[in-house]
């Protein structure tokens, strides 16, 4: 058991030893996603100011990516049960990279107008990921049995 200061962080660690590889792996993508996903926004907020947009003006746009991950939220609650989840996936890597495209070049062509159904679709894009991952993990856990230190 590791010791010290950093012994309860290392120990929560530790935990994951005992979880299947391919929840493990999953998770990390999921950490790369998200990672990569944050990157993106900071990049483009800073791009966005560089490109004479006022900070009210970047906020109003990236409500409206939240506010359709909100108005999604429950529809695709419902949805998850009674669907593939495999098109959900395509589409959303498919039109996540097109879409991430269009935002840079709605930036510096000046589309004010039209950034905002960019961000929209954006965000919906990528929250056709998201709910499909629980399910997925869920699925695979129980077909390859829980361990013991997370029953």
């Amino acid at each position: 058991m590791p010791q010290g200061a950093y012994a309860p962080v290392l120990s929560a660690f530790a935990s994951y030893r005992h979880l299947p590889r391919h929840i493990v792996t999953f998770t990390l993508a999921e950490f790369c996603l998200h990672l990569g996903n944050a990157a993106f926004f900071l990049i483009l907020n800073i791009y966005m100011s560089k490109n004479g947009y006022a900070d009210a003006a970047i906020g109003n746009y990236l409500t409206g990516r939240h506010f359709t991950v909100m108005v999604l939220a429950y529809p695709a609650g419902l949805l998850i049960r009674q669907s593939r989840i495999l098109p959900f996936l395509y589409a959303s890597a498919t039109a996540f990279p097109i879409l991430s495209f269009l935002l840079v070049a709605g930036v510096s062509q000046g589309w004010d107008m039209a950034l905002y159904p960019i961000f929209a679709l954006w965000g919906a894009a990528f929250f056709l990921f998201e709910p499909w991952r629980c399910p997925i993990c869920c699925a695979t856990a129980l077909k390859s049995g829980i361990p013991k230190p997370w029953r």
